[in-house]
């Protein structure tokens, strides 16, 4: 484990190292950039160096929600501060809509922040029990007391809006208008039909919700449209989005394809990579939320939605900021906010938070496999969410900057592009694994080893598994992307060699 760590750091430091290096190997700008270090980053790196040495506390595993809340609200307090002092500087810059303002006094990075902070907050708020103060009230308790039928109306609000949002975020592709409508319309059809599986939702004279066989057959219907449709949008967008390829970007628009001082960054092959990034990462994150809409508790809904604002705040924020934030801080961040998602919508250290509930909807006949992969699923929803936006974060993140020497391909570029959102997560739960490892070891004649230490312990475990799996998806959706950029490239130029 230690050995593994190390090695993972390794990689970050040199992935770091790589990215701002030229050819010739001097000291740049870029590189002097990437070795200084600023307030928010020395944060972000001391809190999670403290979040780890705090697991040896059992009063501070039970509660652990409280220190991922308050390291998340001061980092972006911080990243306010940085971009509210680059603001004077933005409005004299007319770069392609980066520098954008709203009445010209606050600038697209300024509201994002704002709308993960108030997100968190209010997520913050939803679950603030924990284990030793479930006592405490809170969002999800009073909406229990208010009954079903409040609940109902806010799971049906939260799916709309999800809807009607995840729709406004595909359109930012506008200048593929063909490839927006059809993957708009397909992918409207699995919403409509969690729509309906709420609005039939039915429920009893105390005021809970109960599945009958219809239920359970819509649920089993939903999952077979939401993973046809993913695993057909993964395989087929990189294939059929050359057919829509754009000449221009307008400057109101997200353009992904900006061209750049490098001759490889106006091929559109590399357009369309990024193009193919965007509509697979909008689909992962799309069809995720669906399923936990379908499988959450009713009373989870809306953090659902908070959670999907969060992510499309991060991507409006990856994208506007000047001047960008560095990638390990990026994806850290989002890492950061699936961890603490995953206590917002309800779990905890202790093995009595897990939603056993949920792993029998769709289910008709109960199975050991298919509810441990459900139960799963919904506990760590929160995390496996973040993981799957990575390849959105690809696509809006503008790679141009970093191409410098002459001899760049695209295998460069692909890792560039995967080499941050795979090996920082993995980097992350490693620390994590390794030092509870140490600290479960040490505390093994605990009085609490059983009740407070073991459990964590399997979370951890669990949360490695989490990691690998979404860390597998996100490097296998790049490098198939890649695959068929490659192919195409080549049959191209060995089809006009032959004409």
């Amino acid at each position: 484990m230690i050995l593994s760590c190390l090695i993972f750091l390794g990689l970050v430091f040199h992935l770091n190292e790589a990215l701002y290096v030229r050819e010739d190997h001097q000291i740049s700008s870029l590189k002097k950039y990437a070795f200084s270090w600023h307030l928010d980053e020395i944060f972000l790196v001391g809190a999670t160096l403290i979040h780890v040495i705090s697991m040896g506390s059992s009063s501070m595993v039970e509660e652990e929600q409280y220190i991922c809340h308050f390291v998340l609200s001061t980092f972006y307090l911080l990243l306010i501060r940085k971009t509210a002092q680059t603001i004077p500087a933005d409005r004299t810059q007319s770069s392609v809509g980066l520098s954008m303002s709203l009445n010209g006094k606050i600038s697209y990075p300024i509201i994002s922040l704002f709308s993960v902070l108030v997100s968190g907050r209010i997520l913050r708020a939803w679950h603030q029990g924990g284990i030793n103060w479930v006592n405490l009230p809170d969002i999800s308790k009073w909406l229990k007391l208010a009954g079903h039928e409040y609940v109902k109306r806010l799971w049906l609000l939260a799916c709309l809006s999800v809807i009607i949002l995840s729709i406004y975020v595909l359109t930012f592709l506008w200048t593929r208008r063909k490839m927006v409508l059809a993957v708009g319309f397909s992918f409207f059809i699995p919403g409509l039909m969690v729509l309906k599986y709420i609005i039939s939702h039915e429920d009893d004279t105390s005021g809970s919700f109960t599945y009958s066989y219809g239920s359970t057959v819509s649920a089993q219907k939903i999952y077979r449209v939401l993973g046809a449709l993913t695993v057909v949008a993964v395989v087929a967008v990189p294939w059929l989005i050359h057919i829509w390829t754009s000449k221009a970007c307008s400057n109101g628009d997200i353009c992904l394809s900006t061209s750049g001082s490098h001759d490889i960054l106006k091929l559109p092959p590399l357009m369309e990579m990024r193009d193919s990034f965007y509509v697979i990462g909008w689909a992962y994150i799309f069809c995720w939320c669906l399923l936990q809409l379908l499988l959450q508790q009713p009373t989870n809904s809306l953090p659902v939605l908070l959670l999907l604002v969060q992510i499309y705040a991060s991507m409006l924020h990856s994208f506007s900021a000047v001047p960008a934030h560095k990638h390990w801080i990026e994806v850290t961040a989002l890492y950061q906010l699936g961890m603490a998602g995953h206590f917002a919508l309800g779990n905890s250290n202790s093995l009595a938070t897990i939603d056993v509930a949920g792993a029998v909807i769709g289910a008709s006949d109960f199975s050991m496999l298919s509810s441990g992969v459900l139960m799963f699923i919904i506990t760590y929803a929160s995390p496996l969410l973040f993981l799957l936006s990575m390849p959105m974060w690809i696509s809006v993140k503008n790679f141009s900057c970093l191409v410098t020497s002459q001899n760049a391909n695209f295998g460069d570029l692909l890792k560039m592009m995967l080499g941050f959102p795979c090996v920082i997560p993995l980097c992350l739960n490693s620390v994590t694994l390794t030092a509870y490892t140490i600290i479960l070891l040490l505390m093994r004649n605990h009085l609490f080893i059983w009740s407070v230490f073991s459990p964590k312990y399997l979370y951890v475990a669990a949360a490695t598994v989490c990691v690998y799996l979404g860390v597998f998806i996100v490097a296998a959706t790049g490098t198939y992307i890649y695959l068929v950029t490659i192919f195409r490239k080549r049959y191209k130029i060995k089809a006009s060699t032959v004409a």
